[in-house]
């Protein structure tokens, strides 16, 4: 448009150039009144008022001939082109998933594993399922004189729905345990041990729920209790509700945890008389927290408050403590550095116990545990983009810290099968703990996948002369690698340093108990193990574990079984 524009400007001037020289031919010498106007300036806005374009002719451009030629060279190729033909992707196979499992195994000890794995989708969202399982050993520990086989059956179902607004999930658990009080003193009369009965029985119902809202002031909400009955009449009942809640408070946004924990029991009697223990509490806690993020830090802060009330006594404690957790990334995703300080109230009860120390007797003084705070400080982060590693100090303050330490071995036996100095006993102390940990997790590729970390403790004790049975020293090394398609390898080292615990006796002279403090040897167990996968349905598998073959105490006179060698199959189906 514009190249018109200045086109149009120079026919006008032209036409005006000219208009001008015939004028000046004409000229004369006479006297003429002469007007001087100002020039016309065009202006863009101009263009657009014009209602004619001229034509403007358009002018072809030859193209210039180009001569060119190509030089062949010839190639030696041994390619002979095939007649061409239709083909298609090949389809690649889903990996065939199956919902449920078999297994079996049997070893050395005569020991038997069997699980079953069921579940079966009812629609998109929901599906329902369950696992049996059988554990169990016909012992024979080298130098027992006493029973030490055991046993574990159970029985799970559940239910799971699944959906944008909410979830939902419910089981319910039945379990018994089977164990013998086989650590028994050598010296006690041979009578006496061969017609000891030591076996101790338990039997538990769980039952829980869980439901999760998205778009809700109510987060998350979960319900457990269970109910326990062993062969001494013992009982134990224990609720415990928690709500997840999220809501604004003067307009800043806060998470909180509403929670209730009811425990009631009894045992039959205590250890050395025939008076029955009741124990239970009642902890009710709440715990806002604030969570803010500035660039490279985060913090949760808040406090956990708890009411707690001894249900036999009616009395009362409040406590207050901390809940502080801080991030700051040095490195974003490299190099992290982080605090906590938090503190909680822990109820102990007979089933945690006995899943922890299956050798308890039914005689326990049970009452919570108060961590005044759990303060620690680390780094975490990348030594490559496969390594990972945490570093970190911790220093816990803690009141009636529970352990366990063994019974005292009675000049008078009562012919239960604990009472020979054969079970453990709670007992409670003030301690300060400082440990420090390391651990550093990786991949070197898609295949190989280990694990290791390691930890030092260092235990201050206000009334006890040692902690009874915590190591000072522990340590983990884990390995998995998948060298093809078909073959997975496992092993598994563990480190457990030396402990403490003490043995009483009856004194048949003084009327009090002689104490001799024991010390529990250290112990490493190592384990292997290798599954194959025969076809898609079918996979072996074989452990090899404790190799070294140690008769190693996890607990005073209680030795574990040597080396063990299992063997299994797994079978995979659908109905």
């Amino acid at each position: 448009m514009t190249n018109k524009l200045y086109i149009l400007f120079g026919f006008i001037i032209g036409i005006f150039n000219v208009l001008s020289q015939n004028q000046s031919s004409q000229d004369t010498l006479d006297t003429q009144k002469v007007s001087v106007i100002k020039p016309y300036t065009p202006t863009l806005s101009d263009a657009f008022k014009l209602k004619i374009w001229p034509q403007q002719p358009i002018h072809q451009t030859q193209k210039k001939p180009i001569d060119y030629q190509i030089f062949s060279v010839p190639v030696a190729s041994t390619f002979s082109p095939a007649k061409s033909k239709f083909i298609g992707l090949p389809k690649r196979g889903a990996l065939k998933s199956f919902n449920n499992v078999a297994a079996l195994s049997i070893g050395n000890y005569t020991n038997i594993s069997a699980n079953l794995f069921l579940n079966h989708d009812l629609d998109k969202t929901s599906r329902v399922g369950g696992h049996f399982g059988h554990f169990s050993s016909q012992g024979g520990i080298d130098e027992v004189v006493l029973d030490d086989s055991f046993s574990t059956n159970f029985a799970t179902v559940f239910y799971q729905s699944n959906s944008q607004e909410s979830n939902l999930n419910v089981k319910g658990d039945f379990k018994r345990f089977m164990s013998n009080w086989y650590g028994i003193s050598q010296a006690l009369p041979a009578d006496m041990i061969q017609h000891s009965n030591v076996k101790q029985t338990l039997s538990i119902f769980e039952f829980s729920t869980q439901y999760e809202l998205s778009n809700s002031w109510l987060a998350d909400a979960t319900l457990k209790l269970h109910t326990l009955k062993d062969r001494f009449d013992s009982s134990e009942f224990n609720l415990v509700y928690d709500m997840d809640l999220k809501f604004d408070f003067i307009d800043i946004p806060l998470d909180a945890t509403l929670g209730i924990n009811f425990l009631e029991g009894t045992f039959d009697r205590e250890y050395t008389t025939s008076e029955s223990i009741d124990y239970g509490n009642t902890i009710i806690s709440f715990s806002p927290s604030y969570d803010f993020t500035l660039p490279n830090f985060k913090v949760s802060a808040g406090f956990r408050t708890y009411f707690l009330l001894a249900n036999q006594t009616s009395k009362q404690k409040f406590y207050i403590v901390p809940d502080l957790v801080a991030q700051y990334d040095v490195v974003e995703s490299i190099f992290v550095a982080y605090a906590k300080i938090v503190g909680d109230v822990v109820q102990n009860t007979y089933l945690d116990l006995y899943e922890q120390n299956p050798f308890i007797s039914p005689t326990l003084l049970l009452k919570p545990t108060i961590n005044i705070f759990n303060s620690s400080m680390g780094v975490k982060g990348r030594l490559s983009r496969e390594i990972g590693f945490d570093l970190k100090a911790k220093y816990f303050k803690q009141n009636d810290l529970l352990m366990f330490q063994k019974n005292t071995e009675p000049l008078i036996f009562s012919g239960l099968g604990y009472s020979y100095g054969n079970s453990f006993d709670t007992i409670y102390d003030d301690v300060d703990t400082y440990s420090f940990s390391g651990s550093i997790e990786g991949y070197l590729n898609d295949a190989f996948h280990f694990n290791t970390q390691i930890t030092f403790n260092s235990f201050k004790t206000k009334s006890e002369e040692q902690v009874w049975n915590l190591p000072e020293l522990e340590a983990e090394i884990s390995v998995d690698w998948s060298p093809n398609s078909k073959l997975d390898l496992g092993l598994q080292l563990f480190y457990v340093g030396e402990r403490f615990d003490i043995e009483r006796f009856q004194s048949t002279t003084l009327n009090t108990d002689l104490d001799r403090i024991v010390e529990v040897e250290d112990f490493i167990d190592l384990n292997i193990s290798a599954a194959y996968n025969v076809t898609e349905r079918w996979l072996a598998q074989i452990k090899l574990n404790n190799i070294l073959g140690q008769n190693y105490q996890r607990w005073l006179q209680y030795p574990t079984q040597g080396f063990q060698i299992t063997a299994g199959a797994f079978y995979k189906f659908d109905f």
